[in-house]
């Protein structure tokens, strides 16, 4: 072997890799930061072991850093341990992970980004007609959000969501947009997307990451409270990885008859579900 070639690090197999969709599930839905410390504690734990952690959300990675981050290094005692943590924001378009010492890293896709007219449109909606339910959320760098106000009603919420949905469908409904745009909706909130990002790509650069890294997990899991965060799975299931799906949400916002997984309902919901799990598991 000569001086220039690379010694390839030794692959280090670990028994899990925790994927988690944040709002709903590491953060209570209507207050919007966590109100379950346990989670953030039982995820702590699985990091001392050396399991990565991934964060796999539609969320501006500001939003992590200061609700799911800074908790996470305080429950830590240090931030060397982030270095088995990868956040991917904006729904695979934004990501952030940390070297040895836990100094954060910063990659922003420019390519996807919702056309500035788009943006607007949809400002207008929200202001307009749902001020008084949800706001726009200007920490987005590459997709439209439209979120409900901290706090608000989550049933009222989801009435006025269901006409904003409409709405925005027939904004994107164009033949320039209509194959690239789509509108998806999630616990408390809707957002405007390039069809190529999604829960899917966050899983994706997930692996790839961990790759980098040459970990291999035995077991996938993956925590979600809506419709969308089955992809997670889904993805990992068709790249022939091992996983679980972890659902703490309602029990009927979730369709996956044709599931080629295990799927576990937690008795609790939300945050405390995930801490129900965790506190479980081996």
């Amino acid at each position: 072997m000569s001086e220039t070639e690379k010694i390839p690090e030794i692959e280090k197999i670990v028994d899990h890799c925790l994927i988690f969709d944040v709002d709903g599930v590491l953060t209570d839905p209507v207050r919007k930061e966590i109100t379950t410390p346990e989670g953030i504690k039982a995820i702590a734990e699985r990091l001392q072991r050396g399991e990565p952690v991934i964060l796999n959300t539609g969320r501006a990675v500001d939003f992590v850093r200061a609700k799911i981050i800074k908790p996470l290094v305080g429950a830590l005692g240090n931030r060397t341990l982030l270095r088995n943590v990868l956040a991917v924001g904006e729904k695979g378009a934004v990501v952030m992970y940390f070297d040895n010492n836990g100094n954060e890293q910063l990659v922003v896709d420019e390519t996807i980004s919702i056309p500035a007219h788009i943006q607007a449109e949809a400002r207008r909606i929200t202001e307009e007609q749902y001020g008084d339910s949800m706001f726009f959320d200007d920490t987005k760098r590459t997709m439209v959000s439209i979120e409900m106000h901290d706090r608000y009603d989550l049933s009222k919420f989801q009435e006025a969501q269901k006409k904003l949905i409409t709405e925005l469908e027939a904004l994107i409904n164009t033949p320039e947009f209509k194959n690239r745009l789509r509108v998806d909706p999630s616990t408390i909130a809707t957002d405007i997307q390039d069809v190529a990002v999604g829960k899917a790509l966050g899983v994706r650069k997930a692996l790839w990451w961990l790759g980098e890294k040459n970990v291999s997990p035995k077991e996938f899991l993956t925590f979600g409270d809506s419709q969308g965060d089955l992809a997670m799975a889904e993805e990992l299931a068709r790249l022939g990885k091992p996983t679980r799906f972890v659902f703490v949400g309602e029990p009927n916002k979730l369709k996956a008859e044709n599931a080629q997984f295990p799927i576990v309902q937690t008795s609790d919901k939300y945050e405390r579900g995930v801490a129900e799990f965790l506190k479980q598991l081996k």
